[in-house]
Parts: C-alpha cells; structure tokens; sequence
C-alpha cells in the first residue's frame, strides 16, 4: 500500500507545480500563449507518440519473427506510452518530459536503468530473466527456445 500513497502524493504535488507554473505563464504573457502552451506540445506529441510507437512496434515485430524476446521493445513501448500520457497532461513540466522521454537516446537510458532495476529488484523473478538488456546476456537470445523449468527455488518471505 505504500507505492498507491506515493503514487498519489506525486500526483498532487506535480499536479499544483503545472496549475502554479501554467497561472504563472498566464500572468507573465497572455491567454493565447497559455493556450497554445497546452495545446502545441499536445498535437506534437500526438505525432510524435505514432512515429516512436510505429517504429518500436516493428522492432518488436521483428524481433518477435526471429524467435528473440522482444523485452527491449516491451520497455521501449511503455516509456513511449507514458511519454504520450504526460504530452496528453495539460502542463509545462509534463509537455518537457514528454518530448524528452520521445527522444530516442534518452529512451535507451531511461530503458537500461528500469531494467537494471528491475534485474536487481529480484535477479531470480522470471521478469529479471525476461527483461534482459543486451542480447549477450539473454540466456534465450538468438533463435533458441527456452527449456523447461524443473525446480524453483523457495523465496524468503516479504517482511
């Protein structure tokens, strides 16, 4: 129940700091200025939003066709559709993070340090052994199939 108290409370916070930072805007130019504030990075993250997803959606594809795990792109397809929801967000800071999470570089970073994450959060999780970052460290990569899975170890319990 913690990260739906954090999750929440990050909410808020973001949503006062885009109301104080958009009446700010509102006060320093005008209404039209605002207006198109919201607007512009809305219709070009639209844009953005089809030609990022498009073209991770035919990597995936592709990877998908010659028997790898496509977890890079799964990633990639998350942090593009929560890039485009921060466009859609009415807002200064969540446009400028938007745009920045659409740039492909970025994305790569922000792709490996979640999937360090998410390999460091518990090495053993079958997430951690499909959400692997580079190819070579995959023990499924290339066209080979996984085996099956004989024994699980037993996990500690969450305390």
């Amino acid at each position: 129940m913690k990260w739906v108290l954090r999750i929440s409370s990050i909410i808020l916070v973001v949503s006062i700091v885009e109301l104080y930072l958009l009446l700010e805007l509102d006060r320093l130019t005008n209404h039209w200025v605002t207006l198109a504030m919201i607007l512009v990075p809305a219709l070009l993250g639209s844009w953005l939003i089809k030609r990022e997803g498009t073209s991770t959606w035919r990597r995936l594809k592709g990877r998908l066709d010659t028997g790898d795990l496509p977890s890079s792109e799964i990633v990639e397809g998350v942090i593009v559709l929560l890039a485009g929801t921060m466009l859609l967000t009415p807002g200064v800071l969540t446009d400028i993070s938007g745009i920045v999470l659409l740039i492909p570089p970025v994305r790569r970073r922000v792709r490996s340090a979640l999937l360090r994450r998410a390999r460091r959060a518990n090495p053993e999780s079958l997430w951690a052994m499909l959400l692997v970052d580079d190819e070579a460290d995959s023990p499924w990569s290339g066209a080979a199939t996984p085996g099956p899975v004989t024994s699980v170890p037993p996990r500690e319990p969450v305390r």
